[in-house]
C-alpha cells in the first residue's frame, strides 16, 4: 500500500511539473530570440511601410507653406499653376532625335522592320539651332539610309560602327555646312 500512496501523491507533483516545464520550455532562450526576431521583422516592415508609402514628401509639405514663388525670368505664379520653362540639355552639343519607328529595311530572313533611336553630337553647341531647324532633312536622309541595309549588316559591332560613319558622312553632306562630329546608338531593335 504505501506504494499507492507515493503513487497518489507523486501524481500531483507530476502535473505541476508539466505546467512548469511546458512554461519554461515557452521561455526558453532560443524561443525569447525567435520571437524577437519575429517582432522585430513585423516593426521593420512595418515602419518601412510608414516611411515609404504614408508620410508626406518634403515636396508636399513646401507647396501647402507657399503661397507665390518667384521664377528664375523675375515671373510671380500662383499656387496651382506650374512654371514651364524648357529643360536644358545635359550637354549643349548632343541632340537627341526622336524615335525611328517601323523603319522598313531591306529583306533578308525574318526581320523586316526597325526601331532606332539615335542622339547626334555636334562639332559645336552653337550650331543645335541650325541643327535643329533641319530636322526633316536629317530624318529623311536617316531613314533612305536605313531602307538601303539589311539586318544581317547592321547587326554585328562592326556593322553598326560602319553604319555609324556612312551616316555621319550623309549627314555631313545633306547639312549646309559639316555639323555632325558623331552619332550615338541608344537603341535598335530589329523585328
Amino acid at each position: 500500500m504505501p506504494e499507492l500512496e507515493n503513487d497518489a501523491t507523486a501524481s500531483p507533483k507530476e502535473g505541476e511539473l508539466e505546467k512548469k516545464s511546458l512554461i519554461k520550455r515557452l521561455f526558453t532562450l532560443k524561443m525569447m530570440i525567435f520571437l524577437f526576431l519575429i517582432l522585430l521583422i513585423v516593426g521593420g516592415g512595418g515602419f518601412a511601410g510608414w516611411y515609404f508609402f504614408l508620410k508626406a514628401s518634403p515636396v508636399e509639405e513646401g507647396e501647402n507653406s507657399a503661397s507665390m514663388e518667384q521664377v528664375e525670368d523675375g515671373e510671380t505664379v500662383e499656387d496651382g499653376q506650374e512654371a514651364m520653362l524648357p529643360p536644358k540639355p545635359d550637354f549643349e552639343d548632343v541632340v537627341d532625335l526622336e524615335p525611328f519607328e517601323g523603319i522598313r529595311i531591306k529583306e533578308s530572313g525574318n526581320l523586316f522592320h526597325l526601331n532606332l533611336i539615335l542622339s547626334v553630337e555636334l562639332m559645336k553647341p552653337e550650331m543645335r539651332e541650325s541643327f535643329e531647324s533641319a530636322t526633316t532633312l536629317i530624318r529623311q536622309t536617316i531613314e533612305d539610309d536605313m531602307k538601303e541595309r539589311t539586318w544581317i549588316t547592321m547587326r554585328s559591332p562592326d556593322g553598326k560602327l560602319m553604319m555609324k560613319y556612312q551616316l555621319i558622312e550623309k549627314l555631313n553632306r545633306a547639312l549646309p555646312s559639316v555639323m555632325v562630329h558623331n552619332i550615338y546608338i541608344r537603341s535598335m531593335m530589329f523585328y
